[in-house]
């Protein structure tokens, strides 16, 4: 019995160790081999994406002329906000096309937003027909334009005091995006 004694306590002393063994000397050091392999796959992988946002960088490169075109007319739909001055000729030229009377009001900036705004009053005078046309050729026309609100009703000559019963008026705001 002493013999199989001895026996389990060296089996249970040689458990013991190899125990030891692997959790203090074998499993650190998958663990770290387990770490290092995830980190390589990790940096591997943000090495292809480079490599493919160089290659698509150098691919746009290559291609910006014939981008540039439509890059100009994208920038071309904003107007300017230090001098708007062709947008009013165009809101003029446009009302001259149309017929119609237009009272623009001084604009107001809103540089809040992700874009500037530059918010116009508008009032036109003239026939229903003609100042749905107006508004019609602001919305198609070259710029980025949101018609805010819109009013139309009868025109009253402020000379008489009658009112027109052909002629309308309309009032309305317009957002404008700008460039920065």
């Amino acid at each position: 019995m002493a013999i199989k004694k001895k026996i389990y306590i060296i089996i249970l002393a040689f458990f013991l160790i190899a125990l030891c063994m692997v959790l203090f000397f074998i499993y650190p050091a998958l663990k770290e081999i387990y770490d290092k392999s995830r980190e390589f796959v990790s940096e591997k992988q943000k090495s292809l994406i480079i490599a493919k946002e160089i290659e698509d960088t150098e691919a746009f490169k290559q291609k910006y002329q014939e981008y540039r075109e439509n890059l100009d007319k994208i920038d071309g739909l904003f107007i300017d906000v230090q001098n708007p001055v062709e947008f009013i000729k165009f809101l003029e030229n446009t009302a001259e096309e149309t017929s119609v009377r237009l009272e623009i009001s001084s604009p107001s900036f809103l540089s809040n937003v992700e874009s500037p705004l530059i918010i116009f009053r508008l009032s036109s005078y003239g026939d229903f027909l003609d100042n749905l046309s107006f508004i019609k050729k602001l919305e198609a026309g070259p710029y980025l334009i949101k018609i805010q609100n819109l009013d139309i009703g009868r025109y009253q000559d402020k000379l008489s005091g009658k009112k027109q019963t052909n002629q309308t008026k309309s009032v309305f705001l317009i957002n404008v995006f700008a460039k920065k």
